[in-house]
This record gives C-alpha cells, structure tokens and sequence, in this order.
C-alpha cells in the first residue's frame, strides 16, 4: 500500500477492520452448528460460489463482474450469517491464488463483500420476519435485500477506485443504472435458485443456467472496447476519435476551453516497405504508435488515421503546448533504430506533424483535420522531418490542396442516413423479411410460404379439438404471456428479431404438448403482426413457423413418456435439450429459407450469419423452459410468477448482447465486403502477373510464342476432366503459366544453339526446373505452385528430371503440365519436325503412357481431344508465321525468315 495516498491507505484500512470484527463476530457461533443439512448446502454453495469467480469480466472502465455474486446471494437467503461471511472468504481464495492480487486488493474486495453480505442478510431476517421465501412477502424481502447489497458494494468500489486510483464516479460508471441492474440481475437469479433449492436441491442445475447468458453478455463492453482499437497499431480507430473529436468540441465552444489537433504522417513508409518488407513497415507503424503514446497525458486520444498517418487529440492544450508534444513525438522518432528482421542493422524513420488549434484554425471538426493536413503538407515541402502549425501554412498551399482533397472525418451515428430513411439498393433487403417491407416475390418463394402455411394450417385443425379443457385458465394464461413476450420482442440486426416468446410456446409444449401450441400460436402470431405491422401473408407464416416448431418440441419431449414431476428432473434435461434444439433449428431454418429466397444468397449461409450464434443461447432457453413449466406444474400460477425473473434475466442478456454487438456486426459486415473486392482486385492482379510472365518467358523465343498460355488453356482442360475442384484447377491454370520461368536464368546461347547440345550443356539447361522453383519460392503467394513447376519433366518412369522421381511420387499437377508441354510441342512446327494433328498426338502420348506419361492424365486428355477434335490443338509457329506475313504485307517489307533453335518446353 506504499504507492497509496494516505486517504486512501485509511480507507482500505477502516473496511479491513470493519470486514474483519464482523467476520470474527459471526464465526464464532459456528462452533455450535451442528446441522448436516446447513453444512451440505454451505459447501455446495461455497464451491460454486469459488468455482465461478475464476471466471471474472474486467470493462473498460475497471469494473470487475463476477457470477459468483448470484451463488453468495442464494447463501444469504439460506444460510446463517456466519456461514455466509465464512463462504465469502473462501470464493476469494481460488481467484486470489491464480491473479496474485497484492495482499491489501484482494483483503479489501473479501472486506467488502463480508460487508454487504451481512447488511443483506440484516435487511432480509428484519423484513421477512417468519414468512416464508415462496410468498410475496418472502419475495419482496429478497428483492430489498438485493438492492442494499448491489448499492452499497457499488459505492464501497466506486470509494476505492477514486482514493486509490484517481478514477472519478463518470469515468468509472460504477453508479451507472446499467451497471447496477447488471449486478441486480445476478442477485435474482441467487434468489431464483435459493427458491428452488428450497423445493428440490438438484433443480439448482435449472436455475443457474441464466448465468451463462450473463456471463457472455458482460463480456461485450470489452468486445465494443476493442471494436474502437486499430489492431495493427493499438491506438484508437478513426471512427471512435471522430465521435470523440466532435464531443470535445463542443465542450471546448461551451466552456471556452483550449482544445489541439496534430496529424502526423510517416515520411517516406513507402521506401521502407519496398527495401525492407511491408512486415517491417508494420515494425516501425507499431513503434511510432507507441512512442506516440507514450508522449501523450491519460486523457489525450491517438488514433490510426489510414495508412502510415496518425491523429491527436490533445484537450485543454493550446497552440504552443501542442506544437511542443508534437515536436517531442518527432525527436524520439528519429532517435529510434527499429529492429526488422529483413535488415542486420537496425533502420530508422522520421516524422512529419501538423498542429491546428480551436478555434483559431477552425470550429468543426473536419476544418481542423484539414487544417493540421495542410500543415502536414507544408511540413512535407519544407523538408520532411519537422512540425508546422496551420497558421504557417501559405495561401498558395491552401489553394493547391483544396478541402475536398484533404482528409475528411467518417460521418458520426447522428450524420448517418437511418436504416429506415435509407432508399434499399436494387436486390437488397431493408428490415425483416417477414417483419414488415416489400420482398423479392418469386415462385420459389410463394410456393415454399405456402406448404409452411398449409402444414401449419393443417396441424392445428388436427389438433385444436385437442387443446386443454380442463385447464383452460393455465393455457390463457400462456397466450397472454406469448403475447407480452412478442410486443417486447428485440430486433436482430435489422434481419429478424428475438423474443421470450419461444419459452412461452415451449413451456405450452411441455405443459400441454401440441394442443396447447396451436392454441398459443396464433396469439403470438398477433402479437407479432401488430408490433411489426405485417400483412396477412406474414401473420401465416409467422403462426404456421411457431406451430411447426412447437409441435416438433412437444413430439422430441413426450416422445420419451417421462411425466412432467420434479422427481423426473434428471430424465427430463436430454429431452429438454433435444426438443429445444428441434425447435429452434425448425424455426429459424424456416425464416432463414425465407430470407434466402427473397435475396438470392444461400439459405445456410443466412442461417449462420443470423441465426446459428444463438444456438447455445436458445438450448438454455430450453432448460429455462422446463424450470417454468415445472413450477407451473408444481405450485400453478404462484410458482410461474416466481420464476418470471430468470425470463428477465434472459431477455436483458438479449437486449445487452445484441445493443452491444450491433455497431461490431455492421464493422464487420463493411470490413468483410471490403475485403471481398479487395481479395477479387488481388485475384485480377495475380492472373494478370501471372500471363505477363508467361509472355515474357515465351518472348525470349518468337517460334514458341504463345506456348506457356496454350500449356496453360490444355492443363485447365485435363484438370477438369479428371474432376478437379476449382481452386485446384486454378493451380494448375498457374503453375503452367510460368512451368519454363528457369529458361530466364538459361543463356540464350544454349537456348537457342542450332546444333546438338553437349552432355554438359543438356545438365545446364535441365537447371532450368530448379532455377524456376528458386525464383517461386521467394515469392509467398507462388510457394504452393513451386513443386508443379520443379517436377513437371520428371517421367512416370522415374528416367525424368531434376530427382528422378517415379510414378505417384511426381505430383499429379506436374504430370499433367509435362503431359500438356509436350503436347503443346508435338502440336507446333519446329525445326526437327512438322506440328501433328490431334490423331497422331494421341498415338504419341499413348505410345508413352507407363513410360514418359501418367496413362490416368493421357486418357483424361485423350477424352478431351476426342470431345474437341482439331478445334483444341493450336499451332503456335505456324500461327505466329501468317500473323508476320501478314503484318509484312500491310507494310509492304515482308523479309521474314523462321528461327532455327531447339525444342521449347
């Protein structure tokens, strides 16, 4: 605690003690406790309670979350106070052990805890007084109890994190509603399974199935924390420091306050990811981002503006105290030597910032930005390696570059045209397909809508008669709850949405099997309309899916005749769990169908993206489900009013999860279809590269012109005749392109001597497989093409070369490529014979199958040549003879005369 302010080191030190007597005070009546049952209950509570904080959720603004709080508040209702203070301690153990938390954090949190615990416990034994938990006077006693523990350990952290780590109440949040009901809505769920201990210990699995769905709606502050972070760098993106900008101006203009922008851009990156690597310009963008930071105070915010150029924001600092961090910023970046691992000595950079001021330079936020480009630009014509402040900046420069060409700010959430205010492109689906908005109508689409509609209609004319009778104030109840639950219901990304209903139509289903859901469907179906505003059409199908899926659930759950008792528990959970997986799996595959066919993508893709992350979500659903329909079945409406908190809790895990993740999805989704052209831009750069090379290869002979694309067009056709896969025949497609790229590293001499080549010079020019496997190694997006190329003169025979490999041991790729280069050969006039027609090519390759060829690749050619006929086979030099003729007649200066020279290929 040396590192603590006094008031601070007080503090701790006043809650220790306080924690401390408590502790004692109570422990020492747990001499005289004699009860088996209060000790079995501490010790499975205990254990959960330190099981489950291990699993702790840290947001960024230092709030700790952990489940456990639900398991020490069911203790609370249960146990003593003794034991409960005791319970607190040892859940701290576990995590104390596996963080190593100083000895003075983790003392204060078990403190705190033994505090608020037994305040708790004070409130709930003075209000209760000998009513029982199951009764309204039992539940109202739990839920003030709830609420003095959530309140008075927010405000004993909130204390802390002020006097120790200067963290005020806003910055913190600790007393904000969210954070409140976060913690709230853990200690129902601690009440929730208090009650069902209370009637059956093991429906303690039932009732802490919530806490999963909790657990993974606190971890997405976190996930919307590291949305706002440039992965490459670590600083800020520029959409969060253009929402933080613009707050900070209107802060500045309200209070007159000081307020600095610096753009910065490195200087020349480009040089060093052409002599070094882009890996070692993202060296040197990583360690300028840190320097950046570490010159800024707390509150200051860099982020990553595109490409090599960053963006401060220095709140209350004027023109020269920015111009003064700027200027440090630009001394340690020279000073630095970056370590690369391309280069043995370590390479420097330097940096170039501009400085603008509110609200000499501007008031809005994109006028700044454009006034601290400039400067940045004036900065670069002065040199490089220096700070400008705007007010340098000649008129001249601001005249050349114009505010349209200088960097704009992305438009904040309020500048951004709604969903709804948005015109949908031709093709695009605005809102729910079945939740109001026109649809792509198509007989597909109509013909799958009414076999849903006519197989929903169907069942529930079969089985309406069959609905309850006895009960059917239980089955009202349920559709005015299917009701409630679908007018609350949450939009899913503006794709669909989710409601508790599906618990109200499975509970129904597990009460009163496929009679009751038909009866329910319709209400919910009404529901629905009325929220979304849907048509007729939609009503039907909505009413139809939920009958269907429904029906499934109760057929998968009654189909294993276990009755619906608590003393059935352990046998009910795997029908439970299959029936809700049925259900959700029919429901959603039925939306997803839906939307597929009104925008042409792909049913299964469509479910993966909406539906399939609720999975899980909705298998929990499903035992939650069978909790209510147990209590419903057990102690009738009281008991279905017991447990409406756990169907709370879900629906704000729901609202958290998806209000959380909807700005992530939309990145995503953008990000995605970027890099879908970006991948289609690349793949045009490759193909285009690719048949360059192969005409700078084949131009260093004019007579075998054309030869690496005709190897390339009889490779594709043999590699689809013997069934390859697209992605494989692209490889293929490649790796002939470029199979003679070693002929590059071959002197012309040998190339193109008239005579027969030596021994010695035959060796050298068979380098010429290596060579090319050398000089596509060193290229990363040409390795895997590597061994295709290497191999493709090696005979199946083992006599081939550059290793004499034999048979299976040649990679298929490269059979098929030597094959289709001595065909391209065989077809084409040389010196040492005329070109063949396709009949005597096939005699040829026949004649050399088991030898010089695969027999599988020259009966895949054969077929082909058969299916083609002449129109396949391409003779290059004779084509290439009438093409010069040709080109000598139109200019009247034929003088023409072939080339003498060796094989090609």
């Amino acid at each position: 605690m040396h590192g603590l302010s006094r008031r601070a080191q007080i503090y701790i030190c006043s809650v220790l003690g306080l924690g401390g007597f408590l502790l004692l005070w109570q422990g020492i009546g747990l001499w005289n406790l004699r009860e088996e049952s209060i000790w079995f209950t501490w010790i499975i509570f205990t254990g959960l309670a330190a099981f489950s904080q291990l699993f702790k959720v840290t947001t960024p603004k230092h709030q700790n979350y952990v489940i456990s709080s639900a398991f020490v508040f069911a203790a609370i209702l249960l146990l003593p106070p003794g034991q409960v203070a005791l319970l607190v301690v040892l859940a701290h153990l576990p995590e104390w052990i596996r963080y190593r938390y100083p000895w003075y954090i983790q003392s204060f949190n078990i403190a705190a805890d033994i505090l608020t615990a037994l305040l708790a416990k004070s409130i709930y034994l003075l209000s209760i007084g000998g009513a029982a938990l199951l009764s309204v006077k039992g539940v109202a006693s739990a839920i003030a109890a709830a609420a003095a523990f959530t309140l008075v350990n927010h405000i004993l952290v909130a204390a802390v994190l002020y006097l120790a780590r200067g963290i005020s109440l806003r910055e913190s949040g600790t007393l904000e509603v969210d954070n409140l009901l976060t913690d709230f809505v853990l200690l129902c769920v601690g009440g929730s399974m208090a009650i069902l201990w209370n009637l059956d210990p093991w429906l303690i699995i039932l009732g802490s199935s919530p806490l999963l769905l909790i657990y993974r709606s606190l971890n997405i502050p976190t996930l919307k924390e590291e949305a706002r972070i440039d992965a490459k760098t670590g600083v800020y993106n520029i959409k969060h420091f253009a929402q933080v900008l613009n707050e900070e101006l209107r802060r500045a203009a309200r209070f007159d306050r000081p307020l600095a922008v610096v753009m910065a851009d490195l200087d020349l990156l480009r040089n060093i990811n052409n002599s070094y690597g882009h890996l070692a310009g993202d060296i040197v963008l990583k360690g300028v981002a840190e320097i950046i930071k570490s010159n800024l105070r707390e509150y200051d915010l860099p982020a990553r503006f595109g490409g090599e150029e960053f963006a401060i924001l220095l709140p209350e600092a004027d023109s020269q105290e920015a111009y003064l961090v700027a200027d440090r910023i630009r001394k340690e970046v020279e000073a630095t030597r970056f370590e690369v691992p391309t280069s043995d000595l370590p390479i420097r950079a330097t940096i170039s910032l501009g400085v603008a001021h509110f609200p000499e330079h501007g008031r809005e936020a994109n006028e700044m930005i454009h006034q601290a480009d400039l400067a940045v630009y004036q900065a670069k014509l002065s040199g490089r390696n220096r700070v400008c402040v705007a007010s340098d900046v000649s008129l001249k420069l601001e005249m050349v570059r114009g505010f349209e060409e200088s960097h704009r700010l992305p438009p904040s959430e309020a500048e951004r045209p709604s969903p709804q205010s948005r015109e949908p492109p031709r093709g695009e689906e605005e809102g729910r397909p079945l939740d109001g908005g026109s649809e792509r109508w198509s007989w597909p689409m109509m013909t799958f809508l009414g076999l849903v509609v006519a197989g929903g209609l169907a069942i529930t004319a079969h089985y309406l008669p069959q609905a309850p009778q006895d009960d059917w104030r239980g089955i009202v109840l349920f559709a005015g709850l299917g009701i409630l639950a679908e007018l609350f219901a949450l939009d899913l990304y503006g794709g669909s949405s989710v409601s508790l209903s599906f618990v109200v139509i499975f509970v129904t289903a597990l009460s009163y099997g496929i009679g009751g859901v038909v009866f329910v469907s319709p209400f919910v179906a009404l529901a629905h309309a009325i929220k979304f505003r849907n048509v007729g059409y939609k009503a039907l199908f909505n009413m139809s899916a939920y009958t269907l899926s429904g029906s499934l659930a109760a057929s998968i759950f009654w189909a294993f005749g276990y009755s619906l008792e608590v003393r059935n528990l352990p046998y009910l959970i795997l029908p439970t769990i299959l029936a809700a997986l049925g259900n959700y799996l029919l429901n959603s595959g039925l939306v997803a169908m839906v939307i597929a066919l009104g925008t042409e993508e792909s049913s299964l893709s469509v479910w993966n993206e909406r539906f399939r992350w609720l999975l899980g979500h909705y298998t929990i659903l499903g035992l939650l489900g069978l909790l209510v329909a147990l209590a419903y079945a057990s102690f009738g409406f009281y008991g279905l009013v017991a447990f409406v908190a756990p169907l709370l809790v879900v629906r704000y895990s729901q609202m958290q999860y998806i209000k959380r993740t909807l700005s992530s999805v939309a990145e995503l989704k953008r990000v995605n279809e970027e890099l879908i052209k970006a991948s289609e831009q690349i793949g045009t750069i490759n193909q285009e590269l690719f048949e360059t090379l192969a005409q700078m290869i084949d131009s260093r002979d004019p007579f075998v012109y054309g030869h690496s694309q005709l190897v390339a067009e009889y490779a594709v056709a043999v590699a689809k005749e013997l069934g390859f896969p697209e992605e494989r025949v692209e490889l293929v497609r490649r790796a002939a392109l470029v199979h003679d790229i070693g002929k590059i590293g071959i002197s012309e001499r040998i190339l193109y001597k008239p005579t027969k080549l030596t021994h010695q010079e035959s060796i050298y020019l068979q380098s010429h497989t290596t060579l090319g496997a050398e000089f596509l190694e060193g290229c990363h997006s040409s390795r895997d093409i590597t061994p295709y190329v290497k191999y493709h003169h090696e005979w199946f025979d083992g006599r081939g070369y550059p290793e004499g490999l034999v048979g299976e041991e040649i990679p298929l790729e490269a059979r098929i490529i030597g094959l289709c280069d001595a065909v391209e050969a065989m077809a084409s006039d040389r010196p040492y014979h005329q070109g063949m027609p396709v009949s005597k090519i096939i005699v040829e390759l026949r004649r050399g199958a088991g030898t010089q060829f695969d027999p599988r690749t020259v009966e895949a050619f054969v077929r082909v040549a058969q299916r083609e006929g002449d129109r396949l086979i391409v003779n290059t030099a004779r084509r290439l003879i009438e093409e010069r003729k040709g080109l000598a007649e139109e200019v009247g200066a034929f003088d023409f005369a072939p080339h003498t020279h060796t094989m090609g290929g």
